[in-house]
């Protein structure tokens, strides 16, 4: 399902496809074309971190810039994603059935089998990430433990900066044990904080990362200067972005577990129900059994929630991946609680037929992400594409404005970069100016009335040319 010769409309995987070109030719991997704009900071951090890059780079390697091995590589995480998260539920449910049920639940969803159409990061992190989680929950805390949690907590944090919340999760959980302990033997211990386990796991993993930060992977711009900006700019008061966040949020966990059925029948209204009966037994389960999943665990899904809602730009459910063990999890918790209240059967039955009842009312969904091709695709291997004339007729020199500015220069290999909505057009106008900024270039297949407006304010008779069918160049520089 979801594999392609082709790739929808993006921005972001073109960034990740060109930081791996430069890994498999032996460059510095943040060197791009794209320039980045810091009037616009919500739309994407000057590089990515290398870790999803390298991972890719082999392919890259070897089928060059070609989508199928990549989708490929993406359904590949999901496959190991199953065993993972397998392991991570029948440690807390004590039932492989029951294991079963879940993990193929979290995998096979609605949003996530939307979201794999994309070649992006998120997946091969929220493997890693519940890799971390799923070695953290065994007790046993030896050398080799340890080196395996420093390994995938590095990994995940290398493909995506969010993945630091593994470490501050660690961070939360030293403190409240060292708390703990003060408070039975009413004295602190340098010694005893030092042998914690927690406390190796951050010293190490930070040790790591800062050597592969600095020296092996270092770049003029840092990626983790993008969620400072999340944090900072909001174009509305922080207790309504707060509020508007909380009410996303709710929209984006009712939105992963939704499919949506062609015909109006029982299918359907099982499809409508489930996702808002999974969301009031989570949030039950978690106020009622959030300390048995995992002390790491649930400190991690509270700063992943804390983080979410406070963040200035809504990013869709990638940001959510990480949290869904989680959050199934405290759903089976709450309704096997209220089912062995109410009912003397065993519900172990009751829960696999409602797993097939639930992927059953997906089977329109995995039929669609079946097609061969998407509606909509980027023309890169025609030979009069839009593409193939501005890397044929434009100087290297020569910056363009475009709404996706990183797959244009992927595929151009000119400069590119993108205008800032939050901005006044005017402010816009004098920032590409101090660039001077020679061409723009709009099309169909992208709609921007940003764009149109600021050529309509400002160059109404700028010098245009239909390069390829619906896009046009417009030659704004002197």
């Amino acid at each position: 399902m979801h594999i392609y010769d082709v790739h929808t409309w993006g921005d972001d995987f073109s960034q990740y496809i060109n930081e791996a070109k430069n890994i498999a030719n032996g460059v510095p991997y943040y060197q791009s074309d794209y320039i980045f704009n810091p009037l616009n900071p919500e739309y994407g951090p000057p590089q990515y971190p290398p870790g999803f890059p390298l991972l890719i780079a082999p392919i890259v390697k070897v089928y060059g810039i070609t989508f199928k091995p990549l989708f490929l590589f993406i359904s590949a995480c999901l496959a190991c994603l199953i065993f993972v998260l397998y392991h991570f539920f029948r440690h807390h449910t004590k039932s492989s059935i029951t294991a079963i049920c879940l993990s193929v639940m979290c995998v096979y969803c609605g949003g996530v089998l939307e979201f794999k159409a994309n070649i992006l990061s998120d997946i091969p992190c929220w493997l890693f990430t519940a890799l971390y989680f799923t070695l953290r929950q065994n007790k046993a805390k030896g050398n080799v433990k340890l080196l395996l949690l420093v390994l995938a907590a590095n990994m995940a944090i290398l493909i995506r900066t969010q993945a630091m919340l593994i470490l501050a999760a660690e961070g939360v959980f030293l403190l409240l044990e060292q708390i703990k302990l003060l408070r039975s033997t009413q004295s602190f211990s340098i010694k005893r904080l030092v042998s914690s386990f927690s406390f190796k796991i951050i010293t190490f993993s930070s040790i790591l990362f800062l050597a592969l930060h600095f020296i092996v992977f270092n770049a003029p711009d840092s990626s983790m200067v993008y969620y400072k900006n999340l944090l900072q700019f909001h174009q509305s008061s922080w207790g309504d972005a707060v509020e508007y966040n909380a009410y996303y949020l709710f929209l984006l966990l009712i939105r992963v577990f939704e499919f949506y059925p062609w015909q109006e029948d029982m299918y359907r209204l099982i499809s409508k129900t489930t996702p808002y009966a999974i969301f009031i037994f989570s949030l039950f389960g978690f106020l009622r059994f959030g300390k048995k999943s995992s002390s790491h665990g649930i400190i991690f899904y509270i700063l992943s929630i804390a983080l979410l809602v406070v963040l200035s730009q809504q990013q869709g459910i990638r940001f959510i991946l990480y949290i869904l063990p989680f959050y199934l999890l405290y759903a089976y918790f709450f309704l096997k609680h209220i089912w062995d209240k109410i009912f003397k059967i065993n519900g172990l039955i009751i829960g696999v037929v409602f797993t097939l009842l639930f992927l059953k009312t997906g089977k329109d969904d995995f039929r669609m992400a079946k097609q061969n091709v998407p509606d909509t695709f980027i023309p890169t291997n025609t030979e009069d594409s839009a593409f193939a004339y501005i890397k044929s007729n434009i100087d290297n020199d020569d910056v363009i404005i475009f709404a996706k500015p990183r797959l244009l220069s992927l595929f151009t290999e000119k400069k590119a970069i993108v205008h800032a909505p939050q901005h006044s057009l005017e402010m816009n106008k004098e920032h590409f100016e101090a660039l001077n900024i020679q061409y723009a270039l709009t099309t169909e297949k992208v709609p921007d009335e940003f764009l149109k407006n600021y050529l309509s304010k400002y160059y109404p008779d700028a010098p245009k040319k239909e390069i390829a069918s619906g896009y046009f160049l417009y030659k704004i520089g002197n």
